[in-house]
């Protein structure tokens, strides 16, 4: 097959779990003997990457045997305004792919390609999107404002996610259960398939350690509103009163927290900021702590907490539907209820008291990992989705 992938953000910016999915099952594709391409903007989520930076990057390259080619000016993440000569670049760029005969079918992530890609396509090649995420869903929890870019941007967002989900696809393709049925308000449940995110074992196991260290606890994400990274240092604080030397090391790319919590950083001597490590690096410091916390108000999936757990390290996090849905399927870790920052701070107390406890939670969550979720069987999902999909449209 010659499969064109379609992202705002794509290698080297691999720091978000939607980007981190599409790079994995497009180099997986590409072992199964694939014609793999991905145009992507030269964008990334974290404000703090300058624009000359993102310009730098090559218009045109392989990587991993996957085909990117790059629009050539860059733009903000959350800028639809920035973002505009890069779409209609795209728009052409597909456009002429498709009239070379160098696509057979077309996968986008939601929502910004969606526009460039369905036109380009125009019913001549099949299209699957990919959604890893609504804005509608910050409005479940603690309202608009708590949306990355604000209420305006949160409510501009959602104008348009409105436009492109009545586009029409072949097929949805989204990472859980719970998220397949937040689709359905879009599209009948036939149309959406679930493909769950994976890790890629060989290059957790490449990684050693001597041993855990007992009293650290650790945080991998973005710093961004929804994230609730303050929840979780004001747990990690007041479980310092019992459990003295206990420390909090944080792992980001960054985000609009950032500043505040570097504030608390100068401030409190219990915390460790990891930015943009590599991944050798941030699998080392997942496997020497005990305890991953990720107190989230909204996610599809939560990559990091299978990443986590491949490296025996048990999660605590808020009680919401997609976290519930990974914690059903790997058993490996604790959950309470949304917003109760002392119920956290107890439960993760608990935990590092009961050494036993979370050796079974890291165990069990470990081997559930290993058996369901590789970005070797992801691909194969795809592949067969995509195979499908063109079968249909041979009818």
């Amino acid at each position: 097959m010659k499969i064109v992938f379609g992202t705002d953000v794509f290698y080297p910016v691999l720091e978000a779990g939607g980007e981190v999915h599409t790079f994995n099952v497009a180099q997986n594709l590409v072992k199964f003997g694939h014609e793999v391409t991905v145009l992507s903007g030269k964008s990334s989520q974290f404000i703090d990457d300058p624009i000359e930076k993102l310009n730098a990057l090559k218009d045109e390259e392989e990587v991993e045997g996957i085909r990117i080619i790059r629009m050539k000016k860059a733009y903000r993440y959350g800028s639809t305004v920035s973002s505009l000569p890069a779409l209609f670049e795209m728009y052409r760029t597909l456009n002429r792919m498709i009239r070379d005969n160098e696509v057979d079918i077309i996968n986008f992530v939601l929502y910004r390609p969606c526009v460039p890609f369905i036109f380009a396509a125009r019913k001549r090649i099949p299209t699957v999107l990919t959604v890893h995420l609504l804005s509608e869903g910050f409005g479940n929890w603690k309202g608009w404002k708590d949306y990355d870019a604000g209420i305006i941007g949160g409510f501009a967002q959602k104008a348009i996610e409105n436009i492109v989900l009545r586009f029409p696809y072949d097929m949805v393709i989204t990472v859980s259960d719970t998220f397949r049925t937040e689709l359905t308000n879009y599209f009948p449940k036939e149309k959406i398939e679930v493909v769950y995110n994976g890790v890629d074992l060989d290059q957790y196991s490449e990684v050693e350690v001597r041993q855990k260290k007992t009293n650290q606890i650790i945080y991998v994400g973005a710093l961004k509103k929804r994230k609730n990274i303050l929840d979780a240092i004001y747990a990690v604080k007041m479980a310092r009163k019992i459990i003295k030397d206990l420390t909090l090391v944080i792992v980001s790319g960054g985000g609009e927290c950032e500043e505040i919590v570097s504030d608390i950083i100068k401030k409190e001597g219990f915390i460790e900021y990891y930015k943009k490590i590599t991944d050798e690096q941030k699998i080392r410091l997942l496997k020497e702590s005990s305890l991953f916390v990720f107190p989230s108000s909204y996610e599809s999936f939560g990559l990091v907490l299978i990443e986590a757990l491949v490296c025996d390290t048990p999660f605590i996090a808020y009680d919401i539907p997609a976290i519930r849905e990974v914690n059903s399927l790997t058993s490996g870790g604790i959950l309470v209820p949304y917003g109760e920052v002392e119920l956290l701070t107890q439960q993760i107390c608990k935990l590092l008291v009961n050494s036993d406890k979370l050796k079974e939670l890291g165990d069990v969550g470990k081997k559930n990992v290993e058996k369901k979720f590789t970005w070797t069987a992801v691909a194969k999902r795809y592949e067969k989705i995509f195979n499908d999909v063109l079968e249909d449209n041979k009818l």
